[in-house]
């Protein structure tokens, strides 16, 4: 076993070398001296002070929402070029502002001049944000200057301009985690993040909820019945090429095999549901003589490796949830909270038996009045239905190619590898036993290597759950 792991890191040292990497960190990981130093002179206002700062990508989104490109479920016939533009990248988080800071060259000696190397990109006063979008598993954030407006014409006459949202890569859940509370925090404290202006009292600016991307994941991503039944009438080769890796590996050719339950109609999605969904890590897969970025998703049965479009999703509508309305398949659970002194079960069965039905002789209950949404303004508008049905049908879809998909019960093997190429510091290798015998591997490259740790951990826990007898490398 140790030789074959020894056989595993040798792997990635040929993949790394192959890229023609440097496994040299890249500068400006953390805050330095030098930085503060900078900062305070050169960038912060009188009184503000550097409350985070963390390495990031940077990647603009398209203006308004991308292309006219036709979205269908596990489609794959996007290219290469259609990959988003990633800058690398700093965000600092002040009292005041969010900053983020493009890096201009590098080599020996960066850091001590940090006046010559970071190029500033965004300076965006908390005061001025539109809406933060948390990413899921807290992978990135994006960052809306402005939101669209919400009928068609102010959509046409005041669309956003072209740099007023981007999306932070951090690829860290525990470093996206400490920008994130930072600004939870400054935000109660100025209430500078209250949407509507500061103090106004309304929705803050911080939005958690990702329920944006569980319903694309169940909808352009999960193996599906009908997702290779196009093969029959066109001839798509990423799609082949993914049917041809799932029927290759030793649990993909029986019955059923290619089909994931967390596609099942059954499956709710709604704000707090997310039982279906194990693993999402932003990472990235070697391609071209690069690492490109890519998002690693897991369900209890299969792992896949997606490319995901931050450079359009999601996108600066005002309230997501008008979305969400069109995806719902099934209705989300009912919450009831109660005092536990007071709390009567006989009692509310018999409340909800009266709600079910008018009783016997009763008069009809008059329809009720509309209640405004609490979350937003009384006197907003309904988004645009032809706003609405292009970012659900005609915009590029968040998970536009699925490039690999793997039954979890087939990994034998995932080896972590301290050390990386360019901005990505870690790697893993994971090993997946093929159908003919022998075993085929993926590599995968990460920001940080507690985030390659988080992935290694979660792919041996679900592979042990699929009775697999897979083997953790790292703690050999």
């Amino acid at each position: 076993t140790q030789q074959q792991v020894a056989e595993a890191r040798a792997g990635v040292a040929a993949a790394r070398a192959a890229l023609g990497g440097s496994t040299a960190a890249a500068p400006f990981a953390e805050a330095t001296n030098a930085v503060r130093l900078h900062l305070q002179l050169s960038v912060f206002a009188e009184g503000e002070r550097l409350l985070q700062w963390t390495p990031a990508g940077l990647v603009w989104q398209a203006a308004p929402l991308g292309s006219s490109s036709s979205s269908s479920n596990n489609s794959n016939n996007n290219s290469s070029s259609d990959e988003p533009v990633e800058l690398a990248a700093y965000v600092a988080l002040s009292t005041h502002a969010l900053y983020v800071f493009a890096l201009a060259g590098g080599g020996e000696g960066a850091e001590l001049a940090p006046a010559q190397h970071l190029r500033a990109e965004l300076a965006l006063p908390l005061t001025r944000v539109g809406r933060i979008d948390v990413g899921p598993n807290r992978q990135y954030l994006a960052v809306h200057a402005g939101l669209l407006a919400r009928t068609r014409g102010a959509w046409d006459a005041a669309g956003l301009a072209a740099g007023a949202s981007c999306v932070l890569l951090v690829r860290d859940r525990l470093a996206c985690s400490d920008v994130v509370d930072a600004l939870a925090e400054i935000g109660y404290e100025t209430r500078a993040l209250d949407a509507g202006g500061a103090g106004s009292g309304r929705q803050r600016a911080l939005n958690h909820d990702v329920e944006w991307a569980m319903h694309h994941l169940v909808q352009q991503v999960f193996l599906r019945p009908a997702t290779f039944a196009a093969l029959a009438e066109i001839d798509c080769e990423p799609l082949r090429r993914l049917r041809d890796e799932l029927q290759g590996s030793l649990s993909g050719r029986g019955p059923g095999a290619l089909v994931d339950a967390a596609s099942s109609d059954s499956v709710i999605v709604d704000r707090v549901t997310y039982e279906f969904l194990k693993l999402y890590v932003c990472a990235g897969v070697a391609g071209g003589g690069q690492v490109r970025a890519r998002t690693v998703v897991a369900t209890a049965q299969f792992v896949y490796v997606v490319r995901e479009r931050v450079d359009v999703w999601p996108p600066p509508v005002p309230d997501l949830r008008e979305l969400y309305r069109r995806w719902q398949r099934a209705a989300a659970p009912t919450i009831v909270t109660s005092d536990p002194d007071t709390y009567d079960p006989q009692a509310v069965a018999r409340a909800l038996a009266r709600r079910a039905g008018p009783l016997a002789g009763a008069e009809p209950l008059a329809d009720p009045e509309p209640v405004a949404d609490p979350e937003l303004p009384a006197d907003a508008e309904p988004l645009d239905p032809a706003l609405l049905a292009q970012l659900a049908a005609a915009a590029v879809p968040q998970y536009d190619c699925v490039e690999h998909a793997r039954p979890v019960r087939d990994v034998r093997r995932v080896t972590l590898v301290a050390g990386g190429v360019g901005g990505w510091r870690a790697a893993l290798r994971v090993d997946f036993a093929q159908a003919g015998g022998g075993l085929r591997a993926w590599t995968l490259w990460f920001a940080t290597p507690a985030s390659a740790r988080e992935c290694s951990d979660a792919l041996v826990a679900l592979a042990r759950a699929a009775g697999a007898a897979v083997v953790d490398a790292d703690a050999l």
